[in-house]
């Protein structure tokens, strides 16, 4: 499980060493992920940030890391410990001077989920799939804010199919 997610992020990470160098970008995030399974919905709030290495107007590749709350349903107290991803990233620029950009994540993502009941707590390592769509709205050539949404992860834990989905808006800048 976690073998996949350590060869998708050193393949995104090494590509940069045999790319001409354009640019990296960082970004921090507020946001809101919702967990969802037969009968429950829990929305939690979550801080974030990406790390990605532009390739040329179109291409970029990029990780991601975070926290998030808690929340309770139906008597079950739900944590959503980490959830970290690496990602391809495809960008159509909508106005000639680059300044609103839209784009596609694609990739995986791995999270730590936690539950607890009135007699138990489960933790759970989960990761799959995962696709985004977002906007890029640039003030200038360093700095802008991005907003983002997406699913992080759709699977089944424990016999429940369940989905991770998200949605972030944020502080993106080059350097």
């Amino acid at each position: 499980m976690h073998r996949g997610l350590l060869f998708t992020a050193a393949c995104l990470l090494s590509l940069p060493f045999s790319a001409q160098a354009e640019e990296y970008y960082y970004g921090l995030m507020l946001g809101n992920n919702t967990y969802e399974e037969s009968g429950s919905k829990i929305s939690v709030g979550a801080v974030s940030g990406k790390l990605g290495y532009r390739y040329n107007d179109w291409l970029s590749a990029e990780v991601h890391g975070g926290l998030s709350g808690g929340g309770s349903a139906n008597s079950i107290d739900y944590d959503l410990n980490w959830l970290t991803g690496a990602y391809v990233k495809l960008s159509w620029s909508a106005v000639e001077d680059g300044r609103i950009q839209l784009y596609a994540l694609g990739g995986f993502s791995a999270a730590e989920m936690e539950f607890a009941g009135t007699t138990a707590v489960y933790t759970s390592s989960v990761s799959g799939a995962s696709f985004l769509v977002g906007i890029d709205l640039l003030a200038n050539r360093n700095h802008g804010v991005f907003l983002q949404m997406g699913r992080y992860l759709d699977g089944q834990w424990s016999g429940t199919d369940y989905t991770l989905d998200g949605m972030s808006l944020g502080y993106i800048s080059n350097f």
